[in-house]
C-alpha cells in the first residue's frame, strides 16, 4: 500500500525560519551588501527571492541621493545684521558730524566776512592818508588783530567751544587746517554788536556793519590825525 507516514513527505519549513532568511538577505541588499547566505538549506531559496529586490532598492535609493544632492542650493551664510546698538551709534555719528560741518561753515563765512571788511576798512584808510600827503603803515599783526577783533562781532564764544566740542568728539571737518583766525576784543568796534551765540542750525551771524571813515578803528592814530 502506499507509503504515507512521516517520513513519506517533503521537508517541513518552518514559517519563522522562512520569514528570517527573507529579512535578513532584504536587510543586506538594500543596504548594498554582498550575497551571502549562512542559513539552512532549505530556506536559502527564500533568501535569494528577495536579495535582487533589496539590490534594486539600494541601486534606486543611491540614485535619488544623488539627484537631490546635484538640484540643492548650496547654504549661504547670511551676514547678521548691526545690533541696536550699532545703528544708534551710526546715527549719532552721522548727525554728530553733520552739525559740525555746518557749525564749522557758518565759522568760515563769518571768518571770511571778517577778513573782507577789515581789508576795505584799510583800504579807505590808506587813500584819506594819501589824499592827506601822509604815510600809512600797517603791520601784518596789526592787520590779524583788526581781523580777530571784529570777528569777534560776527562769531560767539558758545559757538567757538561748541564747535571744538564737536571737533575733538567727531573728529575735524574735511580740509582742517587750523583756526587761522580766532577771537578778538569785540568790544575794539563801538559799532559792532557782539556776536549772538545761538545753536547750530539757527545760526545767522551778523552782517558786517560799516563804519564811517571818521569812525573807523585806528584812524587818528594811523593817520596821525
Amino acid at each position: 500500500m502506499g507509503g504515507g507516514g512521516k517520513g513519506g513527505g517533503g521537508p517541513s519549513i518552518d514559517p519563522k525560519l522562512a520569514q528570517q532568511a527573507y529579512d535578513n538577505a532584504y536587510k543586506n541588499s538594500s543596504s548594498g551588501g554582498q550575497w551571502a547566505y549562512s542559513g539552512a538549506p532549505d530556506y536559502e531559496q527564500y533568501a535569494r527571492q528577495v536579495f535582487s529586490a533589496g539590490t534594486q532598492d539600494y541601486q534606486l535609493k543611491k540614485q535619488l541621493k544623488q539627484m537631490s544632492q546635484s538640484f540643492a542650493l548650496p547654504e549661504i551664510p547670511q551676514p547678521e545684521g548691526p545690533s541696536y546698538e550699532e545703528q544708534l551709534a551710526e546715527q549719532q555719528r552721522i548727525q554728530g558730524t553733520q552739525n559740525r560741518d555746518t557749525l564749522f561753515s557758518k565759522y568760515m563765512d563769518a571768518a571770511s566776512a571778517a577778513t573782507d571788511y577789515v581789508n576795505g576798512e584799510i583800504k579807505r584808510e590808506q587813500a584819506n592818508a594819501k589824499l592827506l600827503g601822509i604815510d600809512y603803515n600797517i603791520s601784518d599783526e596789526q592787520k590779524k588783530t583788526r581781523i580777530n577783533n571784529y570777528f569777534a562781532t560776527l562769531w560767539g564764544e558758545g559757538q567757538q567751544s561748541q564747535l571744538e566740542a564737536l571737533m575733538n568728539k567727531w573728529g575735524n571737518p574735511e580740509g582742517f587746517t587750523g583756526f587761522d583766525i580766532v577771537r578778538g576784543d569785540a568790544s575794539a568796534y563801538k559799532k559792532a554788536k557782539e556776536g549772538k551765540e545761538t545753536t547750530v542750525g539757527k545760526t545767522k551771524g551778523i552782517k558786517p556793519v560799516l563804519l564811517s571813515d571818521e569812525d573807523t578803528l585806528g584812524t587818528k592814530s594811523i593817520l596821525g590825525g
